[in-house]
């Protein structure tokens, strides 16, 4: 089974370990602003990273919907709430609306 790698900064990256260093695949993400720079966030998108493969998703495509997922939800809270201020607790609140917008 593939392992992946997720590596955190102002851009972040998901990496698939299962193949050889020449054939890695790379992807990243930029959302989110820097209100995801708080406690707790990366332990949100753990969760969804290791969550996400019980509703069938292979490890890499659970690695890349995680980060996208959280960005997507540093996003909505900076909108509402402003780009920093919100809790790690507030974006997993956010995750269940958006996984109903991408299944729509």
């Amino acid at each position: 089974m593939p392992r992946g790698r997720r590596l955190r900064g102002r851009r972040d990256t998901a990496r698939d370990l299962g193949f050889p260093s020449r054939a890695r695949r790379v992807r990243s993400d930029e959302g989110g602003g820097v209100g995801l720079a708080t406690s707790g966030s990366g332990d949100v998108v753990a969760g969804l990273a290791v969550g996400l493969p019980a509703r069938g998703l292979a490890p890499m495509e659970a690695a890349l919907s995680g980060v996208f997922l959280h960005g997507e939800a540093g996003k909505r809270l900076a909108a509402s709430v402003g780009p920093v201020g919100f809790l790690a607790g507030e974006l997993s609140g956010e995750v269940p609306g958006l996984l109903r917008a991408a299944s729509a």
